[in-house]
């Protein structure tokens, strides 16, 4: 809207040829606004409307007369762009219209599918760009899972990856694995017998016990005899694999006794 410098003739406010402009012009910018799924058509350059782009989603749109763009956030509040793409070389969507990926700006998306090795990510049809880990390190298999939310930012080469602590059960015992490549895994022995005469006090004779995940570095292990004061556990669990090998001990000769086995280490 052109500025109206004032009135420097004999004019009364609101009349003249330089006011009646400003006015003219003021209307037509006011009566520009509007929002919906496309561009008014009385918006004017310079004008701008709210879009609808679905979802509940509307996005503040800048119109110079020839083309629109997004005005981003202006407080850099957290986006949520729509995922597509494969399982390792998404597509994300972010109704922003972006010319560039900001750095340094946090988002969050939801793949469809568990990723299966090293990805990619194109923003807004922008050139692909590697996902990493908070490590720095090239995705491991299912470090993106499907339905979950990730949230993630550009550090200006990579767009890295955070992940939600991940939970999972199974018939051997829990896990838990952590977005910086720990993992921590419990299990339990049941029905162990501790009766066979050793020095001055009673072990199992060694044993076995399956593990419900493994390590791909090294890992920590250790066991403890729930059921009595007098025992303890030995052992230790080799990298890659998921039997923890383990010999219990007590003071005392024992049947039936509850073990349970835990260890620590890297996950990818």
């Amino acid at each position: 809207m052109a500025q109206h410098t004032g009135i420097t003739g004999a004019e009364t406010p609101w009349s003249g040829a330089n006011a009646q402009a400003d006015l003219i012009s003021l209307v037509g910018h006011v009566l520009s606004q509007g929002s919906g799924a496309s561009r008014p058509v009385n918006l004017t350059a310079g004008g701008i409307y709210s879009k609808d782009v679905g979802g509940g989603l509307y996005v503040l749109k800048h119109w110079d007369g020839t083309n629109e763009k997004a005005l981003p956030p202006y407080d850099r509040t957290l986006m949520r762009p729509d995922a597509a793409g494969t399982a390792n070389a998404l597509t994300l969507a972010t109704k922003q219209d972006l010319s560039a990926v900001p750095v340094g700006v946090p988002f969050w998306f939801i793949p469809s599918l568990n990723n299966t090795g090293a990805a990619t990510v194109a923003i807004d049809g922008l050139t692909a760009i590697d996902l990493k880990t908070v490590t720095g390190d090239a995705l491991p298999a299912d470090y993106l899972r499907a339905d979950v939310p990730t949230m993630a930012w550009y550090d200006g080469s990579d767009v890295i990856c955070d992940r939600q602590t991940e939970y999972v059960t199974n018939a051997n015992g829990e896990v838990w694995r952590f977005a910086n490549n720990l993992q921590i895994i419990l299990a339990s022995a049941t029905g162990v017998d501790i009766n066979d005469a050793l020095g001055n006090g009673y072990w199992c004779g060694g044993t076995t016990a399956a593990m419900p995940a493994t390590f791909v570095g090294d890992s920590a292990a250790a066991g403890d005899v729930r059921t009595t004061a007098t025992g303890w556990v030995n052992g230790r669990l080799t990298n890659g694999s998921a039997q923890f090998a383990f010999g219990a001990h007590s003071w005392l000769s024992r049947t039936g006794d509850t073990v349970k086995l835990w260890a620590i280490g890297s996950w990818y």
